[in-house]
């Protein structure tokens, strides 16, 4: 299939460790042949720069540190969705989508074939507020502004006009309200985009269903604020999602979260409540996982051979 869908993002020095995470898992289930589109803070470019499907462009020095999201350098930062989305059209010949995702997600199925399959010229995810929290609609927005698929070329025009004119509804997501007024609108299930704020009882989350497509969390970062301590909580609930699968590339996954967590906060966090493996235990590697898939495969194979 033709890498004739651009995926674009924003990172800064504060997320390069997610924005990575988010391209592996990406590619674990879609292939390496696509081209990413980033809007990155200079401190950020030398690490993205070593990827030859990375096309940046600078629009800022640095921002070591995560932004309030309800600051005037965080609107700013966002502001450059709609610019990251127009890079990508600019940037692959006859394009037939732009892909945008928010660098904290990671990736847990295959997805672009679905949104092949689907209607609409623009493809958003509804937040899927738990009940009792329905009035964030109004003040958070429907739909999530961390992933956006559209066909149109004119839509990242008219979600920048948008955002312009109003940004008191969480920033750029709110606006989102209104894209049905001027694109037609096709919404992704509630297995996509599966975050923290779906719980209404947190940090008690609610299970992650097994055919999740893909997650909103941030896995790494500071620990220092409430809003922290939630992020890292839902990000262990995922950590121990990937854990129980049984799925190959969930391991892998878990993996590349575990050897990326510089200070150990994953294990640390898993050996407090007694679900670390011990030495030698019950977590299978990724060979001998691999090799017992090979053999149910075989032994599938040689049913059938019987069957015949």
């Amino acid at each position: 299939m033709p890498a004739d869908i651009g995926l674009a993002t924003i990172v800064t020095e504060a997320f390069v460790d997610e924005f990575e995470l988010l391209k592996y898992s990406f590619e674990l289930f879609h292939g390496t042949e696509w081209r990413w589109f980033v809007r990155c803070d200079r401190a950020s470019l030398p690490a993205l720069s070593t990827h030859s499907n990375v096309h940046c462009t600078v629009f800022v020095e640095r921002h070591a540190e995560r932004l309030d999201l309800l600051s005037a350098p965080f609107q700013r930062v966002m502001a450059e969705k709609m610019n990251v989305m127009q890079d990508a059209w600019a940037g692959i010949e006859q394009c037939r989508g732009v892909l945008f995702c928010d660098a904290d997600l990671v990736f847990t199925a295959s997805l672009l074939p679905t949104l092949r399959d689907m209607a609409g010229e623009v493809i958003l995810v509804p937040n899927y507020y738990p009940e009792g929290r329905e009035h964030l609609v109004e003040h958070h927005g429907e739909f999530n502004g961390g992933f956006v698929f559209t066909r149109s070329p004119a839509f990242h025009e008219w979600w920048r006009e948008a955002y312009r004119r109003d940004s008191s509804r969480y920033n750029e997501q709110g606006c989102l309200n209104e894209a049905h007024e001027r694109f037609s609108i096709a919404r992704l299930g509630p297995q996509a985009n599966i975050g923290y704020w779906r719980t209404l009882n947190m940090p008690e989350y609610n299970t992650i269903p097994a055919d999740c497509t893909f997650l909103h969390a941030h896995l790494y970062g500071p620990l220092i604020t409430l809003r922290h301590w939630l992020d890292r909580s839902f990000a262990l609930h995922c950590v121990r999602f990937l854990m129980t699968s049984s799925v190959l590339e969930h391991r892998l996954l878990l993996e590349r979260i575990l050897s990326g967590d510089r200070h150990g906060w994953f294990e640390a966090s898993l050996r407090v409540r007694g679900e670390w493996p011990a030495e030698g235990g019950s977590a299978p590697s990724i060979a001998q996982r691999a090799n017992d898939q090979r053999i149910v495969t075989d032994t599938a194979q040689q049913a059938a051979s019987v069957g015949r």
